[in-house]
């Protein structure tokens, strides 16, 4: 576990539905349609179906973050279902990192033949669907109330901007079916200093060049040397191909927290991320 020390609480509730990257490579794919049915026989779902309930089943199971990147087993690398999955992996580890507890186990509800209805709560609910497989029967692609989740999703090149030390990299970002909200997940790791983040003074400006608004994210956070996390930051409406600015202060020679949410314009320290 990350070695870290939240000071702050949550800004937002971060539900998997509501947050759960252009630039993800396709597979090729395939459609594998069902097996004519006689009048003796009823047919069986297709493989893409078979195989996106699983999938479903996995973003539900609340059996922990092992078993959530687990699931990417059952898609193809780079496709837009394994950096979804992903991206869901990353909220979940960011929450646990701020010391939130697991998520609970939810109910996967078939809707007609070839959709599954996932639910956070009686109200918010979404339906995956639309799930395409390759010559291999991994997933490559899916939708989300019908809505294709490729172009809202951006993943990150793997290629960190290093700040006092530290390193930022960032991971995926997705704009939610649910709210259009912009869900961000950047991993933070420190070098021989501690820092200190607050995501809510963090902010984007899209391919216009305009700032969007900060609308939550993980809280504040003291991060001791040698040591990582993952962050959440959100911005309402935001679009691939904008700069996220990160940043914090510097913690010299000591590892015990601070006030995170304090100025220190003699030990602040930026940097920018590009985002698709």
């Amino acid at each position: 576990m990350s070695a870290v020390r939240s000071v702050l609480v949550g800004t937002c509730g971060l539900l998997l539905l509501t947050s759960c990257a252009s630039g993800v490579p396709k597979a090729t794919t395939v459609r594998r349609s069902a097996p004519v049915a006689t009048a003796s026989q009823s047919a069986s779902p297709p493989v893409s179906v078979e195989v996106g309930k699983s999938y479903v089943e996995v973003l539900a199971s609340g059996n922990g973050l092992g078993a959530t990147r687990e699931g990417l087993t059952l898609t193809a690398p780079n496709s837009v279902a394994y950096r979804y999955l992903d991206h869901a992996a990353n909220m979940q580890e960011a929450s646990i990192d701020e010391g939130d507890p697991p998520y609970l186990k939810q109910a996967v509800v078939p809707v007609g033949g070839d959709s599954f209805k996932l639910c956070s709560d009686k109200l918010t609910c979404a339906t995956f669907g639309g799930f395409l497989v390759n010559q291999d029967g991994k997933l490559v692609d899916l939708t989300i109330n019908n809505q294709p989740v490729g172009p809202r999703l951006t993943a990150g090149n793997d290629q960190p901007v290093t700040a006092a030390g530290a390193k930022f990299t960032l991971l995926t970002a997705y704009q939610s079916v649910m709210s259009n909200t912009w869900f961000i997940t950047v991993k933070v790791q420190t070098g021989a200093e501690p820092i200190t983040i607050n995501p809510k003074l963090w902010s984007y400006r899209g391919p216009d060049g305009k700032p969007l608004t900060w609308v939550g994210s993980t809280a504040a956070t003291h991060v001791v040397s040698k040591a990582s996390l993952i962050v959440i930051v959100m911005f309402d409406s935001a679009k691939a191909g904008g700069r996220l600015t990160v940043g914090g202060c510097r913690v010299l020679g000591s590892s015990a927290p601070g006030d995170e949410s304090r100025d220190c314009p003699s030990a602040a320290f930026s940097a920018v991320l590009k985002v698709g």
